[in-house]
């Protein structure tokens, strides 16, 4: 029985220890309390930072015990079992040097110092009624714990004749197939298994309860932060009680080991498995190492292809094997007592070199290390799991050293270098390179630079092979002396603009780019590589430099874009719909219906920003009301198959948005306009400033498009001065959304309710912003009250129209001493009284129709002047300035101002006699001047066929 839990509550619980649990239980002692002594780790390659590998060690694992118990807890995936509510920790276990894998993603916290833990995140909740044996903890679904920390309490609990059929076994959700299959090999069945899910809390009468057989530290506090880089691993990190591992070595080699290894190799390479990107912990040059070593008589394996029983049977007789640090080379535990194992592995500091070290050493066997360099290849988060390079010279050194003579890569001396003609020795220099030997290369490519330091082909090649061996700072010098040198190859600018991005130079980048597209390098190369690296930049990277790549990509994307679609003799025209209520395009859509070169349709598209039911009833009503105006329209919530709508389905040649914000699904936001040529033009009149101008004029969006048509000159200042793209992208048309206030034609049917009498119509719009201090526009709070009452107070001779902005209902909703009943009984009132009307959807004719208005809102600042009627406008900060933009602040100061209560009350009852002049002067001077001649709209479609070609 599961139920679904509150996230924010947690479930706490005291530390408890196995030694008070052994002593309340009467536990049995399975295994006695052993002490080693760990070798020293020979150590080739990359030189080891952590000067304990080259010490032996003396380590302790205490006695392993096994008791029934009494109320049990799990909790998938967490490292402690629970018992009678007191959480049993590990011997070693301390909050100082481990953390457990819940605690690094906030579930847990444990305070050791008040004997307490508790729990947050619980998914569910269930409970049995039988007897368990805990096989979960962290890192349970990974086969090197799995193999190390909980099989081999089941091997123990065997060993020490316990009739395992009277228990259910618990074990991870995400456990491997191979991992099962070990569990059926001691006679586990299926009906046996309980499957639990990670952070389930799931409860248990009794249970056969094992101590830990190891202890090893899941991982250091903060491991992946930076602040964590100083931190070496120490050998008692990792302690495994060797006769648990013999023990569990011993009973599969039994088991399955006699019959069918007559053909399993004595040296064996273990291949990472192919895809793998997380995390990786690859080799780099992988496949070069396998072909040496193969022809060194090894066998190439990929155990992840193979059965448990399989791989036990494959690695049963392995004398040698090399293999990268991972989960799979636990598999070395089968091959017999000796075996030689050369572990392959980056040379970050941190790396705990004991895990691997401790685990061959408790079996019997000797290993070694080879240290790559760490290398940026994007597809790990932290360097203890970075990627590397690996010096075939070294791994050739290592196996040597263990026994097996392997032949080594022939030297030619420097002097004998410095004889030959400078082609001949790069040709060397690229093979030993090819081949991995790096250090061989190094002196070949430092002997033709000493005769020819700007030699292009030497610099690259050598550039190429420092980047990946000793990283990507350290080879620029070389890669930029490569590309002056002969900036006429491609290769050359790629390989060093990959290279800037490896080090990190994303201001570089953009500069690079441009440069080479004046040289060597292609554009569609350019537009292929900037786009690439865009999407792998993280978002800790500066906004600035994203954008600027951005804008370099999308100029060169949308130049090929363009001239793929020149003189199309129909262009598709997909306009974006969010909200009907901020539809502005209306004009620019009516003039392509007309207009034979276009084919327009409008997509209505969802507000994520909405809760979901409010979401999908304002894109069904958004996309009912388009239709019944007739208007080409398609809804991209397909309800038959319950899907969205895909884009290239519609084909469009351009797209038009109105929100530059990411308020929707993606694939009708940034994929959109990665993807496709696409227009903006702004959903407000652009008075607003505030965040630096950032949201409104340099978001990713603005320097993607393709073409921004705005309503006045200073917006496009703004854009020059504040957007990545300079303004390129950007045309001033004029407003196209307030051409109906130009041409002053009265809608033939009044969208006013009707009234006995003639009353003068209000128009009453409140902003959103009621609990934003970056914006503070909206006024609603302190006067909502107050507008009730004057559309009561004001009944027989006032009309009015509330008209809020669209988000500000959601944001109600959420909003302390509001929420939804309060919210949705205030829009009522203006539903319902007779001489009050809600407005949510478009405007112009209510606008037109209108004779005043009272506002607090940004785009209607400037959109009701175009009527020349009198408007009040609410002040809500004695700064408001501060948040105007130049057009804004000449637009606020034409307006009535109102700071009070009072001030209201007065223009409702003078508005009739506010002086135009103002109003009529900022109409001449910042409005007309824009609809002179030819309308905005027009403006708009004039411009998209010139660049179409027509």
């Amino acid at each position: 029985m599961s139920e679904a839990m509150d996230e924010r509550k947690f479930d706490i619980f005291e530390l408890g220890t196995v030694d008070d649990t052994v002593a309340q239980f009467g536990g049995k002692k399975l295994k006695e309390e052993v002490t080693y002594i760990t070798p020293a780790i020979p150590m080739f390659g990359e030189p080891c930072l952590n000067p304990n590998v080259f010490s032996s060690h003396e380590l302790t694992h205490p006695a392993v015990y096994s008791a029934v118990v009494k109320d049990v807890k799990i909790i998938g995936a967490a490292a402690f079992p629970i018992i009678q509510n007191k959480s049993i920790c590990h011997q070693y276990f301390s909050t100082e040097y481990w953390e457990t894998s819940e605690q690094a993603t906030l579930s847990c916290y444990i305070k050791q110092d008040q004997n307490m833990i508790g729990y947050r995140n619980i998914k569910e909740r269930n409970n049995y009624a039988c007897s368990v044996i805990n096989l979960v903890g962290n890192g349970s679904y990974n086969y090197a714990h799995w193999m190390t920390e909980f099989l081999p309490q089941l091997v123990l609990l065997k060993e020490a004749g316990t009739n395992l059929s009277c228990y259910k076994v618990v074990v991870d959700s995400r456990s491997y197939p191979s991992m099962l299959d070990a569990l059926f090999l001691l006679g586990i069945t299926e009906d046996q298994l309980i499957k639990i899910d990670a952070m389930s809390l799931n409860t248990f009468p009794e249970g056969l309860w094992v101590s830990p057989v190891a202890n090893v530290v899941f991982q250091r506090p903060n491991a992946i932060s930076s602040d964590a880089l100083h931190q070496l691993a120490e050998p008692q990190h990792a302690i495994f009680h060797p006769d648990a591992l013999i023990a569990t070595r011993n009973t599969f080699l039994a088991l399955v080991a006699q019959h069918d290894c007559e053909t399993a190799p004595e040296k064996i390479f273990i291949k990472r498995f192919s895809g793998r990107q997380y995390h990786a912990r690859a080799v780099v040059n992988e496949a070069l190492i396998q072909k040496k070593l193969e022809a060194e008589g090894f066998v190439s394996i990929d155990p992840s292809t193979l059965s448990f029983t399989e791989q036990i049977r494959v690695f049963s007789k392995a004398k040698y094997i090399v293999s990268a640090s991972g989960a799979a080379l636990l598999n070395m535990i089968w091959a017999p007592v000796g075996a030689k194992i050369i572990v392959l592995m980056n040379d970050a500091k941190v790396v705990n070199y004991w895990y691997f070290s401790n685990i061959a050493f408790a079996v019997g066997h000797q290993l070694s290390y080879v240290l790559g360099k760490a290398v940026n290849t994007g597809n790990w988060n932290d360097i203890n799991h970075a990627d590397f390079m690996i010096d075939y010279q070294c791994v050739c050194q290592a196996l040597n050293a263990a026994g097996l003579s392997v032949a080594l890569a022939n030297i030619t001396s420097q002097e004998e270098l410095k004889q030959l003609p400078v082609e001949e020795v790069l040709k060397h220099a690229v093979q030993l390179q090819h081949d991995s030997l790096f250090e061989l290369a190094t002196v070949a490519y430092k002997t033709i630079l000493a005769k020819v330091p700007n030699h292009a082909e030497a610099n690259h090649h050598f550039g190429v092979m420092v980047a990946q061996t000793a990283g990507a700072v350290d080879a620029l010098p070389m890669l930029e002396t490569a590309i002056t040198s002969k900036p006429e190859c491609e290769q050359f600018w790629v390989t060093y603009i990959d290279a800037l991005v490896m080090s990190g130079a994303i201001p570089q980048v953009v500069d690079a780019l441009v440069l080479g597209l004046n040289f060597g390098l292609a554009a569609t190369t350019a537009e292929i590589l900037g786009q690439d690296i865009f999407s792998q930049l993280h978002t800790t990277q500066a906004d600035d430099d994203k954008k600027r790549l951005l804008a370099l990509v999308m100029r060169l994307k949308h130049a090929r874009l363009l001239n793929e679609k020149q003189s199309l003799s129909k262009i598709k025209v997909l306009f974006f719909v969010l909200q009907k209520s901020v539809w502005k395009l209306d004009t620019v859509f009516r003039a392509m219906l007309s207009d034979p070169l276009f084919d327009p349709v409008m997509l209505v598209c969802p507000c994520v920003s909405l809760q979901h039911e409010e979401m999908m009833a304002e894109l069904e009503g958004t996309y009912q009301h388009f239709q019944k105006k007739g208007y080409p329209v398609i809804n991209s919530y397909m309800q038959e198959t319950d899907s969205w709508i895909e884009l290239q389905t519609l084909a469009p040649d351009l797209i038009f948005f109105t929100n530059p914000h990411g308020i929707t699904r993606p694939e009708y936001y940034d994929v959109a306009y990665m993807n496709y040529l696409s227009c903006y033009v702004p959903y407000d009149h652009q008075v607003s400033q505030y965040n630096n101008n950032q949201e409104q004029y340099n978001q990713c969006f603005h320097n993607a498009m393709w073409q921004i048509f705005v309503p006045h000159t200073e917006s496009k200042d703004i854009f020059i001065h504040t957007a990545m793209t300079q303004g390129a992208n950007v045309s001033v048309t004029g407003y196209p959304a307030c051409e109906p206030y130009v041409d002053s034609i009265l809608p033939s049917t009044s969208v006013w309710k009707p009234q006995d009498t003639n009353k003068a119509r209000f128009i009453w719009a409140p902003h959103h912003t009621i609990n934003s201090p970056e914006l503070p526009y909206s006024n609603f709070l302190r006067y909502a009250e107050l507008f009730q009452q004057l559309a009561l107070q004001y009944a027989d001779t006032v009309q009015w129209a509330f008209k809020p902005h669209p988000m500000l209902k959601s944001k109600l909703y959420e909003y302390e001493g509001w929420g939804k009943e309060k919210t949705d009984s205030y829009y009522k009132f203006w539903e319902s009284q007779p001489n009050t009307q809600l407005e949510n959807g478009e405007y112009q004719d209510l606008f037109i129709a209108s004779d005043a208005m009272i506002h607090d809102s940004g785009s209607f600042l400037a959109e009701y002047l175009y009527l020349k009627k009198p408007v009040l406008y609410l002040v809500a900060a004695v700064n408001i300035k501060d948040y105007l933009n130049p057009f804004g602040v000449q637009a606020f100061d034409v307006c009535e101002h109102a700071y009070t209560k009072e001030d209201i009350i007065c223009f409702i009852d003078t508005f009739s006699n506010v002086p135009m002049t103002k109003v009529n002067m900022f109409y001449q001077n910042q409005i007309a001047p824009y609809f002179d001649g030819v309308k905005p709209s027009l403006k708009i479609i004039a411009d998209i066929k010139l660049s179409f070609g027509h």
